[in-house]
């Protein structure tokens, strides 16, 4: 024995409309990864030969570094960058986290390139503390009632006069 059951015209669009609503909306909350910074293309950085380019080749080649190291003896640049992820109201997701560290020899010529994963480098602990200001703060309700009296109307003449 089979059993026939028919969806009328009626379930079916609605049905069909449900799913496009449904596809519409999962495709929203996904956006394409953005890139924060600067992350060279992998070719660009493998033409830079050492000994060869110099700093203005670098620049032509890569732009302006992110930083200018000036804690070390020889001339270090770095282009830091990142590619991040996030859907909808979610936190973000760090897909990719690279810094490229291009040092430099006296003449001012590459004396090395080399990627860094940023992801993992120590992780620096920020201090929570904060600096306590004189005064007390004011509520919600205590900046409203407090201006009452304080303001006149535009156009108001002050009765106490000469």
């Amino acid at each position: 024995m089979t059993i026939h059951v028919s969806l009328s015209r009626t379930v079916k669009t609605s049905l069909a409309a449900a799913a496009i609503g449904f596809a519409t909306v999962a495709a929203a909350c996904t956006q394409a990864p953005q890139t924060h910074g600067q992350l060279p293309f992998p070719e660009t950085v493998e033409e830079i030969e050492p000994g060869r380019h110099t700093e203005e080749d670098i620049v032509e080649k890569l732009g302006s570094p992110s930083i200018r190291a000036s804690f070390t003896s020889e001339p270090t640049w770095y282009y830091i960058g990142k590619r991040v992820e996030q859907r909808a109201f979610l936190d973000p997701r760090i897909l990719e986290h690279k810094v490229l560290e291009v040092r430099f020899d006296d003449q001012g010529s590459v004396a090395r390139v080399g990627w860094i994963d940023a992801g993992k480098l120590p992780k620096t602990a920020l201090v929570k503390r904060e600096t306590e200001t004189k005064g007390s703060e004011m509520t919600l309700l205590r900046q409203l009632v407090g201006n009452i009296g304080r303001v006149r109307p535009q156009g108001a003449v002050d009765s106490t006069g000469p």
